[in-house]
């Protein structure tokens, strides 16, 4: 992952995916709003629906998180969607490929700006980080919902990851829950469709849903 965001260099397809995400030329709203649709989709394969475009990222996400079970299964070495029927799989994986739309959509969003693009590092890396942390730690709760409170048990792995790469100021746990929670704030704030929002209050101050 971090060779991918250019803090270290590499040249697999994670470092293609990352570069292709931080083009200024791609229009990320228009495929944010393509892999939403595809998460909400009675079957978000059909090609009506997973455009040639679309296709592209979601096969990536495929053959990132399910080539090894492939591997186990006797299936191949890669997966793909070439090989998928969606009338075959399981509830599960059905949800599974709901759920890397659903990332996509994420993904792509997050580059959407106002005026002239912006791409931040540090913010991509964090995203990833609760991506890997969510799905790996056994946690029921998606990676958007992890606790971002300076001593959390994420945020402290996450300072820890990111240290030998940004200034320990930018990357403190307290440093890092405000950033957090700065981006977590704005993405309730300003949705794809561009009409605002007023978030839901916890009575607070704080935005629901966030610990």
């Amino acid at each position: 992952m971090f060779y991918a965001t250019g803090v270290a260099h590499d040249g697999g397809d994670l470092v293609v995916l990352w570069h292709e995400a931080a083009d200024p030329g791609l229009d990320h709203k228009a495929l944010a709003l393509g892999y939403r649709r595809m998460a909400e989709a009675p079957d978000p394969l059909d090609p009506a629906v997973c455009t040639a475009e679309l296709r592209l990222g979601l096969n990536r996400q495929l053959h990132l998180h399910w080539s090894s079970r492939w591997r186990r299964e006797g299936r191949g070495e890669k997966a793909s969607l070439a090989a998928v029927d969606w009338a075959a799989l399981s509830a599960g994986e059905q949800e599974e490929i709901r759920g890397m739309a659903r990332h996509l959509a994420t993904w792509h969003g997050s580059h959407v700006r106002r005026g002239a693009p912006h791409k931040n590092v540090l913010d991509t890396l964090l995203e990833q980080l609760a991506l890997i942390y969510a799905q790996h730690s056994g946690l029921k709760e998606g990676h958007h919902d992890l606790p971002y409170a300076p001593a959390s048990r994420f945020l402290q792995f996450a300072s820890l990851a990111l240290a030998p790469f940004f200034a320990a100021s930018e990357v403190s746990a307290v440093a890092l829950a405000r950033r957090l929670h700065r981006a977590r704030t704005a993405a309730v704030r300003r949705p794809l469709s561009g009409n605002p929002t007023t978030p839901s209050r916890d009575g607070k101050g704080g935005v629901q849903r966030h610990r």
